[in-house]
């Protein structure tokens, strides 16, 4: 006997082995669907649910027809009948269904996919209508909550990027949970994400006042108060620690310089990719060059790349974006209104010019759409660069999505002598990056530095420096190096340890 399975969240539908089941009509559809979810119904019950205005006798009927075209579709005895007011579900049937897995306790995570039997009508039967609606409350209620104990545990034990997927998860559910906010703002937050973190507040803050013309809750409001008091003590530490436990990179630091350089010469230089495995230290490169060129006659752009955002076309452009248009108003910077209709279609929340559009850009083809927004965007920093020398900077390009590449890639080829462009990317990068290196390589308009792992001499001298009141012995330099490796992170982790001990 084949596997049915059945599917009641998001668009319901039911298959038998590979093949999906056709029904004749909605309503002998959702009939299955009712006898499946409550295992057993009287005749009476599922007339009286679909055929509420026939006479009793014709209501009977009409389910004994639905009953006959349900086995006849699913060619099996799914719905058997132990007498004549009773139907139930045949517990024979091998089924498999996501309600079973979001009621189970182990499989529950994944089941739950979208409203219960989402879009799914049958049009002037209000007894029907009410079972959904009520059914469809109930287990949202059930998943939430489930994911609420998980997500407190995940928490104590300290998996914030679980925290933050199924954080997330909830707001999609619930775009006004205030909790699910907290919580992700949290996560944030431990992960030392404070720029992310104050992106979501900032976003539930405009969204309640836009939807329902309040403020967060108290509650919320105190959580975004500590972490931001939290951050400012953190960045002053982080720096402090960054510049003790920063060692050599010194030829990698040279060519930044250089090639900065060159930059403000209006001499010829590249964009700079800064490749390595994880912990080596490309963000702290960056940091450090960024430390030592940092001027008011420069405007710096940043921007990360997170892979729990990997799936987000045009993510990593909105913090971009965001201070582009903080640009505009301080230096008030003259734009076409045109400019920024077509930024508003892709960034609903931005507004270049003050203005919101009232264009609408649907009626455009995607890809026409696409070049219009890699062209404006294009002119604005052409505009930006214009008024003073413009650095950008995007973290961890390996989570970037394609569609935020292939915008990088044009304005590296348009705006090469005008804008520098620094990146850093993780070893191991996907096939999309790997083009993008290769285009941009081949072009000319990108050098990479790849960092490598410290040498044994190189971690021996690092340590001393690192430790000066400290004596350690040759086995104990061997250890270091053979622990960490020459993994820049382990080391300062390894100096760290040392210290407070």
């Amino acid at each position: 006997m084949d596997l049915l399975n059945v599917r009641l969240f998001s668009t319901p539908s039911v298959f038998k082995g590979d093949k999906r089941i056709i029904f004749p009509s909605r309503k002998i559809e959702a009939l299955f669907y009712y006898i499946f979810v409550n295992k057993e119904a009287t005749r009476e019950e599922l007339a009286s649910l679909l055929w509420p205005d026939v006479d009793p006798q014709t209501g009977r009927k009409n389910v004994r027809n639905a009953l006959y075209y349900i086995k006849k579709s699913l060619n099996l005895d799914a719905i058997i009948s132990p007498n004549n007011s009773i139907v139930i579900y045949n517990p024979q049937v091998e089924t498999h269904s996501d309600l079973e897995r979001l009621l189970s306790d182990d499989k529950w995570f994944d089941a739950y996919t979208g409203d219960f039997l989402q879009g799914f009508v049958v049009k002037d039967e209000e007894a029907l209508e009410n079972w959904i609606l009520s059914s469809r409350e109930k287990y949202k209620s059930i998943y939430v909550q489930k994911l609420y104990r998980k997500l407190k545990e995940d928490y104590a034990r300290g998996a914030y990027e679980n925290v933050e997927k199924g954080a997330r998860k909830l707001i999609e559910i619930d775009e006004y949970d205030e909790r699910a906010y907290r919580l992700l703002i949290k996560a944030l937050a431990e992960m030392n994400m404070y720029n992310k973190a104050a992106d979501v507040y900032n976003k539930l803050c405009e969204k309640l006042n836009k939807d329902l013309g309040i403020v967060p809750d108290i509650k919320t409001r105190t959580l975004y108060k500590n972490i931001q008091n939290k951050r400012s003590y953190t960045e002053v530490f982080k720096i402090d620690r960054d510049r003790i436990m920063f060692y050599g990179r010194k030829r990698e630091l040279d060519i930044l310089n250089r090639n900065y350089t060159d930059f403000v010469n209006d001499e010829n230089y590249n964009a700079v990719m800064i490749v390595g495995e994880a912990g080596i230290g490309k963000t702290t490169l960056k940091d450090r060059f960024i430390e030592e060129v940092v001027s008011n006659d420069i405007f710096i752009l940043e921007s990360n790349c997170y892979q729990a955002e990997e799936e987000f076309l045009l993510r990593p452009w909105m913090g971009i974006l965001s201070k582009i248009a903080s640009i505009i108003q301080e230096e008030n910077i003259k734009i076409p209104s045109s400019w920024s209709e077509i930024i508003q279609a892709f960034f609903p929340t931005l507004k270049l010019n003050g203005i919101k559009t009232e264009r609408d850009f649907n009626s455009v083809g995607s890809s026409l759409r696409l070049t219009l927004l890699e062209e404006t965007i294009i002119s604005i920093f052409r505009e930006i660069a214009n008024i003073k020398k413009t650095i950008i900077i995007f973290d961890d390009i390996q989570w970037m999505d394609n569609l935020s590449l292939n915008i990088l890639a044009g304005m590296m080829l348009h705006l090469g002598k005008e804008i520098l462009f620094i990146t850093t990317c993780r070893n191991g990068y996907p096939q999309r990056v790997e083009n993008f290196i290769a285009e941009m390589s081949c072009k000319g308009r990108m050098k990479k530095i790849e960092l490598e792992r410290f040498t044994k001499e190189e971690v021996i001298d690092f340590t001393r420096k690192a430790l000066p009141n400290h004596s350690l012995n040759d086995d104990m330099y061997e250890k270091i190096y053979q622990e960490t490796e020459g993994n820049t992170f382990f080391i300062v982790e390894y100096i760290n340890s040392l210290r407070e001990n």
